[in-house]
């Protein structure tokens, strides 16, 4: 909810929640001076917080269990590959990446993704990464986004 929406439905954000920002994209379409009709992108952000942020909300029977669960149909040979070569996968979060220091690969919930084939393809690709790690091809894996260093791998996994 946004914050003018939990003030509607008679809620308070707790002091000192940081919320989440969320972008709106539309496409208007108005009529020009020559009876054309023009196509302007419109976009908005704003910022949305959970319910467990929000005090005084009447949430008896509310649960995560009402939303729709979207139907995923497992690729049996990439979910053997991840088992096979070991890696510890932790589907939870907001971004996809390989953590050296705890030799992890963090994948957002499966049902996050657009389809499936993303879903493999992002997990594929951080275990790419994951082989690089000193115990396996001790490839050097340092640098921020942008440097030389991280360029080099992401063409390592591109190869790869």
């Amino acid at each position: 909810m946004t914050y003018k929406q939990s003030q509607t439905a008679g809620g308070l954000v707790r002091k000192g929640e940081r919320g989440t920002k969320a972008i709106f994209y539309t496409t208007l379409e108005k009529e020009n001076d020559e009876g054309e009709t023009e196509h302007i992108p419109m976009l908005k952000t704003f910022t949305v917080f959970n319910l467990d942020q929000i005090d005084g909300l009447a949430t008896e029977g509310v649960t995560g269990e009402e939303a729709p669960v979207a139907s995923f149909d497992m690729l049996s040979q990439a979910e053997a590959l991840f088992r096979r070569r070991g890696a510890k996968i932790i589907e939870k979060g907001q971004n996809a990446f390989f953590m050296s220091a705890t030799d992890e690969i963090w994948l957002l919930e499966r049902h996050l993704f657009n389809d499936v084939a993303n879903f493999y393809a992002t997990g594929l690709h951080e275990l790419v990464h994951w082989s690089g790690a000193k115990d396996r091809l001790n490839r050097e894996m340092k640098g921020r986004f942008g440097s030389e260093s991280y360029a080099f791998e992401e063409l390592c996994v591109r190869v790869i």
